[in-house]
């Protein structure tokens, strides 16, 4: 092979590369604050007002304290509904789509289950949050890997038992530099691939918009 040549081959990967770094050092972590407004946490991380949702048009808040974790304020907001779906457009690639969620509303297991899908595959059935964060008030993380082809993630909530409720969203590049998430460790694992949907079907189709929160 030619020097001319195998010099021209290397200058195009170390271009392809050089790009390739570009563009996921381009992406900027996605934070929402659900149902919030923006927030700062105690690392300095800057979570955005809610935004990027369809469907639902509820919210609630508390003043209760939250434990376990170091941005209480985070998780004392959400965005409920019978379907609560959100929207946002990354590049294509490979990402951490951390779900925040803490029972704000109600105090014991059985008051409130939902099943959560991201690009239409579903990663939680009958999800409990009180079951599982072991009462009200206490900070649940649940971090998935999602890789996108189609240059959107969507988030899809779908009620069993009373309303599906988010308190927020982060989205991590997977290629990108280490990136501060502003909270503790997620607590709890992702649960295993090919959960079944709540209904029995294999697609996500939205139902009409929920009610309002019932009273207690």
């Amino acid at each position: 092979m030619p020097r001319e040549y195998r010099l021209l081959l290397r200058t195009l990967a170390s271009l392809f590369l050089l790009s390739f770094a570009i563009n996921a050092q381009a992406f900027t972590p996605i934070r929402v604050n659900c149902g919030g407004n923006g927030y700062v946490d105690p690392q300095g991380v800057v979570w955005a007002a809610d935004n990027g949702y369809r469907i639902s048009d509820s919210t609630f808040s508390t003043t209760a304290n939250i434990t376990g974790t170091l941005s209480p304020g985070l998780y004392q907001t959400e965005r409920y509904g019978k379907t609560v779906l959100y929207l946002f457009a990354v590049p294509n690639g490979t990402y951490t789509v951390n779900l925040r969620f803490a029972e704000i509303y109600w105090t014991a297991a059985g008051q409130r289950t939902f099943s959560v899908a991201i690009n239409q595959q579903w990663v939680l059935a009958n999800f409990d949050i009180v079951a599982q964060a072991g009462g009200p008030n206490h900070a649940l993380d649940k971090p998935f890997t999602v890789t996108v082809t189609s240059g959107m993630i969507t988030i899809q909530l779908t009620a069993g038992i009373d309303n599906a409720v988010i308190s927020g969203i982060e989205i991590l590049s997977q290629s990108s530099p280490t990136q501060v998430t502003g909270n503790a460790p997620p607590t709890g694992n992702a649960p295993p691939t090919g959960n079944p949907p709540p209904t029995g079907t294999t697609t996500v189709t939205p139902p009409p918009a929920g009610t309002g929160k019932p009273s207690q």
